[in-house]
């Protein structure tokens, strides 16, 4: 079993009980003001074990599916075991880094809550598009139509910048964008060839339309 499988077992577990109690999700779920007043810095994390409904936890849980394990299996084939531990500070700094906009903006709103671990899952997908920029991308929701992935970041950053802005619906679009870009920056810190041979692969596909 790899540790993608092992974080969507747990995760779907936890939230399945959050499901079924509402005291546990209360005490789980980030809560910015509680963290800040209570010391439950645990929320920091328990947050991305908990999600609002069934397709809330599907996306994301399919998302990590998808694209988790290739970056997880990247990371070993560089690193050896210690690619496990380094898949496993992508995810979880991941999600403590997609808090912080929360923390900067709620810590002293006592009515702010959120869940969900999509800053952590956004972490992953632009780790992977980091790696694998023009691979060929095809979901089940969008099917007989397949995209590069370095299109669906770019188009993925451009939506939740807008809606992070104009959007009314609740959704912590500003956890997606600082986990989208910790994504970004994580595997280029760990390694800066990896940013080297991003850069390589875009300006090889652009210079051949020259």
């Amino acid at each position: 079993m790899t540790l993608t499988y092992l974080i969507i077992g747990i995760t779907c577990i936890t939230s399945y009980l959050a499901f079924q109690n509402p005291r546990l999700m209360q005490k789980l779920l980030y809560h910015p003001h509680s963290v800040k007043n209570q010391g439950e810095y645990y929320r920091l994390i328990t947050h991305g074990l908990v999600h609002n409904n069934w397709w809330h936890l599907g996306v994301n849980m399919y998302v990590l599916y998808v694209f988790g394990r290739t970056v997880e299996l990247t990371f070993v084939t560089h690193y050896n075991i210690l690619g496990i531990y380094i898949f496993l500070a992508l995810y979880f700094l991941g999600m403590l880094v997609a808090a912080l906009p929360a923390w900067l903006r709620h810590q002293d709103n006592s009515y702010y809550r959120s869940v969900g671990a999509s800053g952590a899952v956004a972490a992953v997908l632009f780790t992977y598009i980091i790696f694998y920029p023009f691979s060929m991308l095809q979901f089940v929701f969008v099917p007989f139509f397949d995209f590069p992935a370095i299109l669906f970041g770019v188009g993925y950053l451009l939506y939740e910048t807008y809606a992070d802005k104009k959007a009314n619906d609740f959704i912590a679009h500003d956890a997606h964008i600082f986990g989208a870009l910790f994504g970004v920056t994580f595997p280029i810190i760990l390694n800066y060839n990896y940013g080297l041979n991003f850069i390589n692969e875009v300006l090889t596909y652009f210079l051949q339309f020259i």
